[in-house]
């Protein structure tokens, strides 16, 4: 059984790592890929140690790739960390701001403020004094 918890973790991990991405929901839905096709053969197994057929076990098996998938999903789905940039002198946040001017202190820093996703075309110069 601690196989089954360590591959959802790898599975779950993918997910979350690469979070907002195609990536992040491949590694969501290719955790159930490939546990559909192992099915068959661990029931088939279980049926000739048991000498009867263990429908429950269908049910844990398809409960759990549903649980990979749903989980996987979610993680996958959840937003990325916002960029964070403070200005250097007075420490005002500056995500979103796509002047090279802090509205706060009025001193220039030289990386440019974006919020996570949001780029901007041409720097603007900045005002004058």
């Amino acid at each position: 059984m601690i196989i089954f918890s360590l591959y959802a973790l790898l599975v779950w991990c993918g997910a979350y790592h690469w979070r907002r991405s195609w990536r992040g929901f491949c590694a969501a839905f290719g955790g159930a890929v490939f546990v559909l096709p192992a099915i068959d053969p661990l029931v088939y197994v279980a049926w000739l140690l048991a000498g009867e057929r263990p429908t429950w076990l269908f049910a844990f098996f398809y409960a759990y790739a549903g649980a990979l998938v749903l989980v996987g999903l979610m993680l996958a789905s959840l937003p990325r960390r916002e960029e964070v940039h403070p200005c250097d002198s007075c420490g005002y946040e500056l995500a979103g701001i796509d002047v090279r001017v802090c509205p706060e202190c009025g001193g220039r820093f030289t990386r440019r403020a974006r919020s996570a996703g949001h780029r901007a075309s041409a720097p603007r110069p900045a005002p004058p004094r």
